[in-house]
């Protein structure tokens, strides 16, 4: 049986919104924080998987279903499962429940392992998978597919300083950001996301001249970041009507 790690967590401030609920860039840095701890507490910190085999994680694809976003100062518990992996990739699931054990979100994330110094993607090592106990599958699981925009709103995008990682490269979390920094406040007002499909398909770094495509069709938006190397990220959102407003007066 795969293994379980759970933490209890509560809302900071900090990563609540202006209707008091834990921001969606949030919760991806959490999944990552505790995926992170999980994998330390298995002796596969990040740090061990550098210095044993010159590899990094990194995620390509995130899918995130919310039933009810957690609010500012609640009590909730994240419990992630490593559950399978094949020759590139590995899979895990992140869950955030309340006090009495209902899922408000379900993420599932894949993840790969590439070289630090070469930037390819890695075969996944036996001896570094192991203490996960994760099912072994041969075949790639299969996302939705993500139409290529056409007719989309184009928009530069600055990359900041602190929009970087450790990698040197755009961390997840950010792209969020980047998808709300050009959408309508009053759209974002009335409406919270139900469901994030995001694929990261390149490295994003500070010297890349990128610019965000937006296109939305009713209560979904489409979303690129492209350069001059190409599709760097797709995502797809769809969006819920809104009964909490923020505070803009």
């Amino acid at each position: 049986m795969a293994s379980v790690f759970e933490m209890p967590y509560q809302v900071p401030f900090f990563q609540a919104d202006n209707k008091h609920q834990m921001t969606l860039p949030s919760m991806l840095s959490l999944a990552l924080q505790v995926s992170s701890l999980h994998s330390k507490s298995l002796g596969r910190s990040d740090q061990f998987v550098f210095e044993t085999y010159g590899l990094v994680w990194v995620v390509t694809a995130y899918d995130v279903t919310i039933h009810r976003f957690p609010v500012y100062d609640e009590a909730i518990t994240i419990k992630t499962v490593a559950y399978a992996y094949n020759k590139y990739l590995c899979y895990r699931t992140i869950e955030l429940l309340d006090e009495k054990g209902e899922v408000l979100v379900f993420m599932e994330a894949t993840f790969a392992l590439i070289n630090f110094e070469t930037r390819k993607i890695s075969p996944v090592p036996e001896a570094l998978i192991a203490p996960y106990q994760s099912e072994a599958i041969k075949r790639m699981k299969r996302g939705e597919r993500l139409p290529t925009l056409e007719g989309a709103t184009a928009y530069p995008l600055v990359i900041d300083y602190f929009d970087l990682d450790l990698n040197n490269h755009v961390t997840n979390h950010k792209y969020v950001d980047f998808f709300y920094r050009h959408l309508d406040m009053a759209f974002l007002e009335r409406h919270s996301p139900k469901r994030l499909l995001l694929y990261y398909h390149k490295e994003l770094r500070a010297k890349d001249k990128a610019e965000h495509l937006v296109k939305q069709e009713g209560l979904t938006t489409f979303h690129e970041i492209r350069s001059s190397k190409g599709l760097h990220t797709q995502a797809k959102i769809e969006w819920r009507e809104d009964e909490l407003q923020g505070l803009f007066d």
